[in-house]
C-alpha cells in the first residue's frame, strides 16, 4: 500500500502534475485559452465587420460629394457663369462686380465723368502743433440743417486738443488729421476735417468758430465740397453719392479714377470656362462613386468578398442609375416635347473603364452655339441635375437610405458581437475561478497524501523513495 502510494506520487510528480508549487496556474492557463476559442472567432468575423463598415463609410463620403457639387449646378442661375470684360485702359477707372443670380449679359458704353468726393477743410497755419487756439466750440453745419459742436476746454485747446477732440466724438461724422504743409514758411501746421461720407448729400459748411483767448484766431483756410460720382451710361448721366454703386441689377461698379471723354465698353458675358470646370468637378465626383464600385465589383480568385462590398445591391443600385442618367434623353424646350439631349451630347462619355470622360472641348462648342438648350439639359425640372439630386438624396435619407441601413445593420452586427464576447469572457472567468478552486483543492489533497505516505514511510521503517531512484 505504502508502496504503491509513493510509486503514484513519484509518476504523479515525473509526469508534470499541477500539484506542489502553484504548477496548476500553468494548466488553468492552457485550459481558458484553448476555451477561448469561439471569442477569437467571433473577433475574426468583427475585424471584417469593420473593414466592411470603413468600406461603407469611404463610399458614402464619395457620394456626399455629389451634393456639394451640385449646389453650383441646382438651377439656370447657379448653373451659368458670367464675367466682365473692359479694355485695357478702363481697368484703371473701376472694378466690375457680379451677382450671377441677377445679373444678365448685355454691352454697355461707359464714360466716368467725376468721381465722388467728401467735404474737406484746412485750417489756417501755426507754427507748432502744440500752439493754443483758446477754449470754445468747433461747429457744422450739415444739408439737413443739424448743427453739430465739439467743446475744447482748457488744457486740451491746442492743435492737437482740436483733433484728438473730433476724432474721440461719437457719431460726428467728420475726422480730423494734422499735418505739415511742407511750404517752408513759419506755420506749417494745419488741421484737415474732411467728412465721413461722399457726396453732395453729405456737405457741410462751417460758421464761424468760437474759440476765447487763444493766440491766434482759427479760421478755414481752403474747403473743397462734397460732390457725387458722374458715370455717363450709354451717354446719359448717373449720378451716385458714393464710387463703389449698384449700376445695373446684379452688377456692382468700384470707380477708382474718372476720365472725361474716354468712352468704353463693358461687356457682361457667360464665363464658359468656369462653367466647364464645374461640369468637370461634376463628373469627378461621379468618377469618385464609380472608381469605388468597380474596384468593389473586380473579383478575382483570391478575392475575399466577406471583406469587401463586392455584389452589394446599394453599389449596384447607384452605379447602374448614374449609367442610365448620362445616356437617358432629356427634354430641353418647354413647347416641345420632342425636343431631346443627353449629356452625352455635350461631352460627358463613357470609358472603356467604365469611368466617365469630360470632352471640354466638346461641351465648350456646344454651349457657345446652343447655350439655352445645354442649360436646359442639365438644370430643367426633371433633367440631368434633378436626377442625381433625387437619387443622392434618396441613398442618404438618414433613417431610410439604402447606404445608411447598411451602414446600421453592420454596427448592430459589430455591437451584437461585442455584447457575445463581453458575455464569453464573463463566463470565461468564472470559469477560470472554478478551474483554480478545484486545482488548488487537489493540490492540497496530493499534498496531505505525500504527508501521510511519509509518515507512514517512517512509521515502517522504510526510506522515503529518492524521486529519479
Amino acid at each position: 500500500m505504502c508502496a504503491f502510494l509513493s510509486w503514484r506520487m513519484e509518476q504523479s510528480v515525473d509526469a508534470g502534475s499541477p500539484v506542489g508549487g502553484g504548477k496548476y496556474k500553468q494548466y488553468v492557463k492552457e485550459i481558458i485559452n484553448a476555451e477561448r476559442e469561439p471569442i477569437r472567432l467571433i473577433e475574426a468575423r468583427k475585424a471584417k465587420e469593420n473593414e466592411k463598415l470603413k468600406l461603407v463609410q469611404e463610399f458614402v463620403g464619395k457620394v456626399k460629394k455629389l451634393p456639394e457639387v451640385l449646389k453650383e449646378l441646382e438651377n439656370f442661375r447657379k448653373f451659368r457663369e458670367l464675367k466682365a470684360e473692359l479694355p485695357p485702359g478702363a481697368k484703371d477707372l473701376l472694378e466690375v462686380s457680379l451677382d450671377k443670380e441677377v445679373a444678365e449679359p448685355g454691352e454697355y458704353q461707359l464714360e466716368v465723368t467725376q468721381l465722388a468726393g467728401k467735404h474737406s477743410m484746412i485750417s489756417d497755419g501755426y507754427a507748432s502743433a502744440d500752439a493754443e487756439i483758446g477754449v470754445g466750440y468747433f461747429t457744422y453745419e450739415l444739408p439737413d440743417g443739424d448743427t453739430k459742436s465739439i467743446w475744447v476746454g482748457p488744457g486740451s485747446n491746442t492743435l492737437k486738443g482740436l483733433v484728438n477732440a473730433i476724432n474721440s466724438a461719437k457719431g460726428i461724422g467728420v475726422q480730423a488729421s494734422i499735418v505739415n504743409d511742407g511750404a517752408g514758411g513759419d506755420t506749417p501746421w494745419r488741421i484737415v476735417v474732411q467728412g465721413k461720407k461722399s457726396g453732395v448729400d453729405n456737405d457741410i459748411t462751417y460758421p464761424d468758430f468760437y474759440f476765447l483767448d487763444g493766440d491766434f484766431r482759427f479760421y478755414v483756410d481752403d474747403e473743397r465740397d462734397a460732390q457725387n460720382a458722374i458715370v455717363k451710361f450709354n451717354g446719359f448721366e448717373i449720378m451716385s453719392q458714393a464710387n463703389k454703386f449698384e449700376l445695373l441689377p446684379g452688377v456692382s461698379i468700384d470707380l477708382k479714377a474718372a476720365k472725361e471723354d474716354y468712352e468704353f465698353t463693358l461687356n457682361i458675358q457667360e464665363d464658359i470656362p468656369k462653367m466647364a470646370s464645374k461640369i468637370k468637378a461634376l463628373v469627378d465626383a461621379m468618377n469618385g462613386v464609380l472608381e469605388f464600385v468597380n474596384k468593389q465589383n473586380k473579383l478575382d480568385v483570391t478575392s475575399d468578398t466577406s471583406r469587401t462590398l463586392g455584389g452589394d445591391t446599394s453599389l449596384f443600385t447607384i452605379e447602374s442609375r448614374l449609367r442610365r442618367f448620362v445616356f437617358q434623353e432629356f427634354n430641353v424646350s418647354d413647347s416641345d416635347d420632342e425636343d431631346l439631349m443627353r449629356v452625352s451630347d455635350t461631352g460627358i462619355q463613357f470609358e472603356k473603364t467604365g469611368l466617365l470622360t469630360f470632352k471640354e472641348d466638346k461641351f465648350k462648342k456646344m454651349i457657345e452655339s446652343d447655350y439655352d438648350r445645354v442649360a436646359a439639359l442639365y438644370t430643367g425640372e426633371g433633367n440631368f441635375i434633378d436626377s442625381i439630386k433625387e437619387l443622392t438624396t434618396g441613398f442618404l435619407q438618414p433613417d431610410s437610405g439604402p447606404v445608411t441601413t447598411r451602414e446600421k445593420g453592420i454596427r448592430d452586427r459589430i455591437k451584437a458581437m461585442d455584447d457575445q464576447v463581453a458575455m464569453k469572457e464573463k463566463n470565461l472567468e468564472r470559469r477560470e475561478q472554478a478551474l483554480k478552486r478545484q486545482f488548488s483543492q487537489l493540490e492540497g489533497l496530493m499534498n496531505n497524501m505525500a504527508g501521510q505516505q511519509s509518515y507512514l514511510q517512517q512509521a515502517m521503517g522504510s526510506p522515503s523513495p529518492i524521486p529519479g531512484g
